[in-house]
């Protein structure tokens, strides 16, 4: 029932975006390990590119289940090296590279 019901929600959400703004081009910083997270946003990712949006997903390393999609573009983020706190220049590295990114592929 609630399955249904997010997916008739996505639908229309997509169908009203569509007619606002046509195809899209998604930024998605993700991670790269086995986790729910990493295997729902890389899901998230090959549904969306299905879809005909153009998504290009961020991270340190390729996530293990990414496979080979028309609309779908990976960009790696260079890893914090292990001796300083991870989170401050992972975000500095990951703004950086959103902001490369963004002006490169003209989003």
């Amino acid at each position: 029932m609630l399955e249904t019901w997010v997916k008739m929600f996505f639908e229309a959400a997509e169908d009203l975006v569509r007619r606002a703004l046509g195809r899209l081009k998604i930024g998605m910083v993700i991670t790269p390990t086995m986790s729910g997270t990493g295997i729902i946003s890389t899901n998230l990712a090959f549904e969306l590119a299905r879809r005909n949006h153009e998504v290009h997903l961020l991270s340190i390393r390729k996530p293990f289940i990414l496979r080979r999609e028309e609309n779908l573009h990976f960009h790696r983020v260079p890893e914090a090296p292990l001796y300083t706190i991870r989170s401050t220049p992972f975000t500095v590295t990951i703004a950086g590279k959103i902001v490369d990114i963004f002006k490169r592929e003209r989003f």
